[in-house]
């Protein structure tokens, strides 16, 4: 998989056991496993070569990266750049080393050194195929029918800055400072021009500028015209030699570059491990020749491989960083899948992009990680770039010929670097949530599902998977033409002036509500029979007077002096995703799992909410879950080892009565993964969601309805937040760069805030209403006043963090005190005071963090989510610098401030694997003591 920023492209290559067969004398090659069903011409590669910084040629470059070699060195072309480390292409007249005696003399005048590295490459890919013998014919018919894509993301910019230095410092005729092949050294399109000049190739002829795409989309752009007819063979790749002051002064700007191991160049590029800090700069090329498959056989080509798909797609996000969800390489993978006829299951192996940067590599895996979750198949996951660095716009061409020669030789190149891995089994909290206290049930029962609902369970499961594209814009489609009402309607549909008449135990719905209690009864009824709640537990025919029972209920016992939070571990190593709900006791700083739910997909979202989905009149402890799927998962927290949510808000439709009819997405349902969700606790059975798929939506929680669809945004939509005192004000965040306010009331009426970057997440002012608060993928943290309209300035804008800010949190206790966190690994703390921000205290975690929350009951008490599969749970009251700045007084029982404890660290000191390993070797000498020893582990071991 190869992706940039902006934009991204994915092949499939299939290894065919193709057999060599003769003909009235010819000689072919044919597939003994042809792919059929398509119409188009089959494409084929018949000819590679390679110039890296391993080397030049196929089989050198081979031998080196199978056998671990490295090709980055030290460099320090600029003292002023903090990176020192590039992978450069070795020069002489060695084996393997690069040299341009092989290039006419006429056409190094005109070239740079990026035109040369192609020009190389390519007269290997030529030889390879033995395509030269037909292009020398001069038959126009032929060679008109052979075409040129090879492209370059930088091009020529050490020409570039070479002469520019010589106009500045020549005192003379600053016109002879430039040479008189200037302009055709630096235009990138001179690479392909110079390319079918040398190989009489008179077929299309362009160059594609892509960054670090740009080799990748050669190469599938050359598949689409053989595939459809256009041309027979085609020479592409991408080629790039940008190793100069300027480049390494701009990425180093961009933070992009490793600087960590300039003293040990080879260790620098890293992909996938912990300690990777940036990537490092390479220059090369890689050339292919495509050919459609009967041209090759007519002509007794050898056959590499065949090129069955090809999938490109774009972010439309950020200029520099990635779609944070990964949607972008995931639909590229999914078009390219789509176009080759194959599975995600028939995927071995994926070389990955991988440049070594801690956020390009951690989003790329979890997109790998959403787009083969339901695969039964092993996967392998590896990157060239520890070998040979980021070849920018080479990288596509030159790590496909590399994906290829696995498939030929039956071996994959290591992933050097790779000490301690991080990205692949990446664990992270990926949101938390506090549920108020006198909530929860204080006795949760357990669930038995009954055979029917583990039935349904599994058809749901495989109808997930039924659902095609089509029925998905299908369901949008229809979406889209759907006319919001106001008026009456209005109030109807979301039941406003009953609502508020209601008892917060009981009510008259008429003859609707009637219909909902009895549909929550049959409910409760059939999935919960005999597990219904005893305040009193000796009332409970269900439990015996045994001491054993006894302890079974202490231990699920929650105290009313218990505070719970859920929170949302997105997991690789156990295979699955799930909540905990966790009981924090504040009193000894202790945090445990009380019980958890399992997941069906990634959590991306949570909303908490006391409304019972099945009985609008009865109250609860509930969770909405977003996740990668479309549908609104709400659980009951109050049942032990639950399998089955509560309902599913745009759930998949059956028709009634036909079994193992094939399902369909729900006509209101979102189309795409939900990224947000806000619980309105004024209208208590209201919930709103926004989605990747670019609408908001206001379901109904006791109907499982949707009551309106908001399309006034142009991309995700990544946060949401009813306002705490105006019922009808939603406030939304999107990767349009903009903030939003709607009244549901006038739907069609929707303010937008204009922000410099994409909004990362939002938050009304709990403590002024009219206020709100917008953290942005630039890491800059304002504040709004949203009477003054669109067109005023932030009250308040502070730089936050070096990257962008994941998550923030109000204190719900103290007016003016905020805490940040970010993908930079800092927890920071902030005073505003009179519209001014201060920061009063910063923690580095060493990890990213991902959500943060005070907690309502205990306002200064902080959950803080980042990677692991346990968040730290922080009294800030115990930070010198919070009392100084709040007047508060130090709690009672903690003399020291409080510590963190990470997923490598504690503390900041100690492993916690060493951790362990001390405690195991301490008990082993205990035991070898004798009996006192074993007495002292027993005593510890009740103590923990």
């Amino acid at each position: 998989m190869l992706r940039y920023r902006k934009t991204l492209s994915l092949l499939v290559l299939s290894n065919q056991p193709w057999s060599r067969s003769t003909s009235t004398g010819a000689q072919y090659y044919t597939s003994t496993n042809v792919s059929g069903g398509s119409a188009h011409r089959r494409v084929v590669v018949t000819g590679m070569g390679l110039v890296t910084p391993l080397g030049v040629g196929l089989q050198h470059n081979w031998n080196s990266i199978v056998g671990g070699k490295s090709g980055l060195v030290s460099f320090d072309l600029v003292p002023d750049c903090p990176s020192k480390v590039v992978a450069m292409v070795p020069k002489g007249d060695g084996v393997g080393q690069f040299n341009d005696t092989s290039i006419p003399s006429s056409v190094k005048l005109a070239s740079s050194d990026f035109i040369k590295y192609a020009i190389v490459a390519s007269q290997e890919a030529i030889n390879d195929a033995q395509l030269g013998p037909l292009l020398d014919s001069n038959a126009d018919d032929i060679q008109e029918r052979v075409g040129v894509i090879v492209g370059s993301g930088i091009g020529a910019m050490s020409d570039i800055v070479g002469t520019a230095e010589k106009v500045v410092t020549s005192t003379s005729n600053k016109s002879k400072s430039v040479s008189a092949y200037f302009i055709p050294r630096i235009l990138i399109n001179e690479v392909s021009g110079i390319l079918s000049i040398l190989h009489k190739a008179k077929g299309v002829n362009f160059s594609v500028v892509s960054a670090c795409a740009t080799g990748a989309h050669s190469i599938g752009e050359s598949f689409r015209k053989i595939k459809y007819g256009e041309m027979d063979a085609m020479i592409c790749g991408g080629t790039e030699s940008a190793i100069n002051s300027l480049s390494l002064l701009g990425f180093s700007r961009m933070r992009a570059l490793s600087t960590k191991y300039n003293n040990d160049p080879t260790r620098a590029s890293r992909p996938f491990d912990r300690d990777r800090d940036g990537f490092v700069m390479g220059e090369g090329a890689g050339i292919l020749v495509l050919e459609e498959y009967q041209h090759a056989v007519n002509r007794g080509a050898k056959i590499y491989c065949e090129v069955t798909g090809y999938g490109a797609t774009g972010d439309s996000g950020h200029i520099s960083a990635p779609s944070a969800d990964g949607d972008g390489p995931f639909r590229s993978m999914k078009l390219a899948l789509k176009e080759s006829g194959l599975s995600n299951t028939d995927i071995g192996y994926i070389n990955a992009h991988a440049t070594s940067t801690p956020q390009g590599d951690e989003i790329e895996c979890l997109a790998v990680k959403k787009f083969f979750n339901n695969s039964t198949q092993p996967i392998t996951l590896g990157s060239n770039k520890s070998s040979i660095g980021h070849l920018l716009g080479a990288a596509g061409s030159v790590e496909s010929i590399f994906s290829i020669l696995s498939l030929q030789n039956n071996i994959i190149p290591p992933t050097l670097n790779l000490e301690n891995p991080c990205t692949p089994d990446i664990d992270f909290v990926a949101n938390v949530s506090w549920i108020p206290r006198g909530a929860a049930n204080p006795y949760p029962q357990k669930y038995d599902a009954n055979e029917e609902e583990l039935e349904d369970l599994n058809e749901d499961e495989i109808n997930q998977k039924d659902i095609s594209d089509e029925e998905k814009e299908e369901a949008a489609t229809k979406d889209s033409k759907k006319k919001n009402k106001s008026g009456d309607d209005f109030m109807n549909r979301y039941n406003f002036d009953d609502y508020d008449e209601e008892d917060d135990e009981q009510g008259n719905m008429g003859e609707k509500g009637d219909m909902i209690e009895e549909v929550g009864l049959q409910f409760i009824n059939r999935a919960m029979k005999g597990l219904m709640y005893y305040k009193d537990p000796d009332t409970d025919p269900h439990l015996q007077d045994n001491e054993e029972d006894v302890e079974d209920l202490e231990d699920i016992l929650i105290r009313p002096t218990d505070s719970l939070l859920i929170t949302a571990i997105a997991t690789a190593d156990d295979e699955y995703s799930h909540l905990d709900i966790m009981i924090y006791e504040e009193d000894c700083d202790n945090l445990y799992v009380h019980h958890d739910i399992i997941l069906s997909s990634y959590p991306l979202a949570l909303a908490w909410m006391d409304q019972n989905p099945t009985n609008a009149q009865e109250k609860g402890n509930f969770v909405a879950v977003g996740t990668f799927e479309p549908g609104i998962e709400i659980w009951n927290l109050d049942i032990l080892d639950n399998l089955i949510p509560t309902v599913t808000l745009g759930q998949l439709e059956k028709e009634k009565g036909i079994k193992n009819k094939k399902t369909k997405l729900s006509t209101t349902s979102h189309t795409d993964s939900v990224m947000a969700l806000s619980w309105n606790s004024q209208q208590r059975n209201i919930l709103a969601s926004g989605s990747s798929d670019k609408t908001i939506k206001v379901w109904d929680i006791t109907t499982q309805q949707c009551l309106n669809s908001f399309t006034h945004h142009k991309d995700k939509i990544q946060a949401l937040q009813w306002n705490p005192q105006e019922k009808t004000a939603l406030l939304a965040g999107s990767f349009d760069k903009t903030a939003s306010i709607l009244d549901i009331r006038s739907p069609d009426a929707a303010y937008k805030w204009a922000m410099k970057s994409q909004v990362e997440c939002l938050q009304w002012n709990p403590h002024n209403a009219k206020e709100f608060i917008v953290g942005s993928d630039n890491g800059l943290l304002r504040c709004f006043d949203a009477t003054q309209g669109p067109t005023a300035q932030p009250l308040w804008s502070v730089q936050a963090h070096n990257q962008g800010i994941s998550t923030f949190s109000i204190c719900p206790g103290q007016p003016g005190f905020i805490a940040t966190g970010s993908a930079d690994q800092t927890l920071k703390l902030w005073k505003i005071d009179n519209n001014t921000p201060s920061l009063i205290q910063e923690k580095n975690l060493g990890e990213e963090i991902f959500s943060i929350s005070f907690f309502q009951n205990s306002p200064y008490i902080l959950a803080v989510g980042s990677e692991g599969q346990r968040p730290n749970i922080v009294n800030t009251k115990r930070f010198v610098s919070v009392q100084n700045s709040f007047g508060l007084e130090k709690p009672e029982g903690f003399d020291s401030e409080p510590s963190f404890v990470t997923r490598n660290k504690n503390n900041g000191e100690e492993d916690d694997d060493d951790e362990e390993e001390e405690e195991e070797e301490d008990e082993d000498e205990d035991f070898e003591e004798g009996e006192e020893g074993e007495e002292d582990d027993e005593e510890s071991e009740e103590e923990n």
